[in-house]
């Protein structure tokens, strides 16, 4: 079912739906920017909203569900030659072809149960500026203090961009400030309390 449908007020960024990823380019099967999840996990997520609303944050989903023929199209890509710029911003510090031997691309099972979604949390009324193509962004792990920030995307500050395939992006980097660690962890109590279950490598 679509998200939208359960919880309006989630703001939807669907980020493989567009250019604005690691492809550069929109995922395979991908048509339109909408959220497709299970009904228990758009109702656990509407709890979540809820409970952020309080304090004036809310939601923002960048990825939910996709088939098994999407994660097979980002595989593809690692073995590919790539852009520069998308080098730049999401994956700054390997080549492309080490991600698949990080586990940073990989076949996500729950992704394609529809139990599974990326997102974060930001300030309620807040949303994601426009991308544009020519964009020359910083790496995802720039400290948000330094270049004006990364692609302000909306979201409170979590130490690193979305999607960013870099240890920094891993839930307890050491090196994490105390703002962008309080902010993890915030989201994944959370999520956790709401019965979803984390990612090593993402927050």
């Amino acid at each position: 079912m679509r998200l939208k449908d359960v919880a309006p007020d989630i703001v939807q960024d669907i980020r493989y739906a567009g250019r604005h990823n690691f492809l550069g380019r929109p995922a395979a099967v991908y048509r339109k920017p909408v959220c497709v999840i299970t009904r228990e996990a758009a109702e656990a997520l509407d709890r979540v909203q809820s409970e952020l609303r309080q304090s004036g944050l809310g939601l923002q989903v960048f990825d939910c569900y996709h088939p098994e023929s999407a994660s097979e199209d980002f595989l593809l890509w690692s073995g590919q030659p790539g852009r520069r710029w998308m080098r730049i911003e999401f994956h700054p510090g390997m080549d492309k072809h080490e991600l698949a031997a990080q586990g940073y691309v990989a076949r996500h099972r729950d992704h394609g149960r529809g139990s599974a979604v990326d997102l974060a949390i930001v300030p309620e009324g807040d949303g994601p500026d426009a991308f544009r193509l020519d964009d020359s962004l910083p790496p995802c792990n720039t400290p948000m203090k330094f270049l004006g920030s990364r692609f302000r995307d909306g979201t409170l500050d979590f130490g690193s961009g979305y999607g960013c395939m870099d240890p920094l992006a891993h839930y307890a980097h050491p090196d994490l400030g105390t703002v962008a660690a309080g902010h993890r962890r915030m989201l994944r109590e959370l999520m956790e309390k709401y019965g979803f279950r984390a990612s090593y490598q993402a927050w």
